[in-house]
């Protein structure tokens, strides 16, 4: 089962923030995610590796006529009576 939690790092320990319902023992894995820890250069690494991925799979013009044709005309269907 997989449980997403926040925990504060403090004197070298992870200390949960919330009550854990798990036996004493225990033993989990952890995947964590540090806020502002990546830096810039390896955002836009990621950033890089993305671009284009779209390419060739839509129609980019014809995704944004829709989009404004959407907005313009109201795409919510009107409240029941």
């Amino acid at each position: 089962m997989r449980k997403t939690i926040t925990a504060r790092f403090s004197r070298g320990v992870l200390v949960p923030l919330e009550e854990l319902a798990m036996e004493e023992g225990a033993e989990v894995q952890i995947s964590f995610d540090v806020n502002g820890s990546v830096e810039l250069d390896e955002k836009m690494k990621l950033a890089r590796s993305v671009a284009g991925a779209w390419k060739g799979k839509i129609d980019g013009d014809l995704l944004k006529q829709e989009l404004y044709e959407a907005r313009r005309t109201g795409s919510r269907l009107p409240p029941d009576e």
